[in-house]
């Protein structure tokens, strides 16, 4: 018999918001995350756009002390001193844990596995040890070994949640988020798993990986400042790099049910396919061809769809490559299905976009709306149903969620409201 696959919990901190109910406000809101910062006047336009998160690790533990003390107490011993990419990872995680009620009624040791999604997750730390080694080689800290790896995150979660069956981390680019829940999925209809926390880091770029994307030309920044990221607008010019973190627990729902557990949603279908292209250009036949196979997989029509977060990242080929594919998919039903941009709000959070664009998906459906497509003034297409520059109350009950990553990787997750 076919397990379905259900969402019991979400944690996520972003430049707009952190944690679920404040994330929600903010997309009914508008809010944008990203600012200008001119402290250095040498750097290029296109590198003084940031959408940072701001938080304090001690006092966001803080809060979960009460209902998680012993989860709490491992976190104030083992990350004080530990990355962002580390701390928000395990903050995000605490969330989704206590929404999904695990410390109540808890699926057992060896029904529960990790993924992490994205790779070369602490670009920035190695860059600073590696300044640090060119001036001082001998004081090297012998604890790098174990943190350079995007395992140590693994490990962490896996002693902090004490989890104790599979786990590991896996790559997609700008498709990880998605990459993830999708092997996540995977992972729990072929297995005896009940459940897989699914966690979606912060990517700390160094200053080489951003200006190694300004010499690609991909960055927005260039000529509107704070308004630069506006996916589907005639003036979009490239994308804004951007934190954000986010957790979702994958459950199947005969171990929600059994827990007596929220559903938020229902994963009907997940869908990866390749372009044969190992560059940064994207593809019409990839893009629609993937989304064909996620509506085969969830055995629905096109017109079911209601809502679409694109992943539009405000770049022109992207964009423009991304609209022909839904049209190409969708045809003659394009009228009924909202279209928008998370990243308008938020940047583009890299590794964890898809992730944190599923959980943003899953609040608009809960909650009747679909979120602004900010700085959209000249859309680059008038048949498109594109969400303009204000919130809309819209019930909707299919949804689907593009992810496209660097080197041809094309991915699509629809989901369905949960009951």
């Amino acid at each position: 018999m076919k397990s379905e696959v259900v969402v019991t919990g979400m944690g996520v901190y972003t430049s707009i918001g952190n944690h679920i109910d404040n994330f929600e406000k903010a997309l009914r809101q508008g809010k944008c995350g990203i600012r200008y910062e001119d402290s250095n006047p040498l750097l290029p336009e296109t590198l003084k756009l940031q959408a940072k998160i701001t938080y304090v690790f001690s006092e966001e533990v803080k809060k979960w002390e009460a209902v998680v003390p012993d989860i709490c107490a491992t976190a104030k011993k083992n990350l004080r001193r530990a990355s962002k990419v580390v701390q928000l990872s395990a903050l995000a995680s605490m969330e989704a844990w206590v929404q999904a009620g695990l410390y109540e009624t808890q699926v057992p040791k060896d029904k529960l596995s990790i993924i992490v999604a994205g790779s070369n997750l602490n670009q920035s730390a190695c860059f600073a040890q590696a300044q640090k080694y060119m001036k001082e080689p001998e004081y090297v800290s012998p604890s790098y070994a174990l943190q350079f790896m995007d395992t140590d995150l693994v490990g962490n979660l896996s002693e902090l949640f004490g989890i104790q069956e599979d786990g590991f981390t896996i790559g997609g680019a700008s498709a990880s988020g998605n990459v993830a829940i999708i092997k996540a999925y995977q992972f729990l209809m072929r297995s005896d798993l009940d459940a897989c926390m699914v966690a979606a880091p912060v990517a700390e770029l160094s200053k080489v990986e951003l200006m190694s994307f300004h010499n690609l030309n991909v960055l927005g920044g260039k000529t509107l400042g704070e308004n630069s990221c506006r996916p589907f607008d005639k003036k979009h010019e490239g994308f804004v790099p951007a934190e954000g973190c986010g957790c979702i627990i994958l459950e199947k729902k005969e171990s929600a049910l059994r827990r007596n557990a929220t559903i938020y949603a229902q994963l009907l279908s997940g869908a990866i396919s390749l372009d044969g292209n190992r560059l940064s250009n994207p593809s019409l036949e990839g893009e629609s061809n993937t989304m064909k196979k996620a509506l085969e997989i969830a055995d629905i029509d096109g017109k079911e769809i209601g809502y679409i977060n694109a992943h539009a990242t405000s770049t022109p080929m992207g964009d423009e490559i991304e609209v022909a594919a839904i049209k190409k998919v969708f045809d003659k039903n394009l009228k009924h299905i909202w279209v928008n941009s998370t990243k308008s709000l938020t940047g583009h959070c890299l590794y964890s976009a898809g992730l944190i664009e599923l959980i943003a998906t899953i609040l608009e459906m809960r909650g009747g709306f679909v979120h602004p497509n900010l700085n959209l003034e000249e859309p680059i297409d008038t048949e498109l149903n594109l969400v303009g520059n204000m919130a809309r109350e819209v019930q909707f009950d299919y949804a689907m969620s593009n992810s496209f990553g660097f080197g041809g990787i094309n991915t699509c997750v629809i989901i369905k409201r949960g009951k």
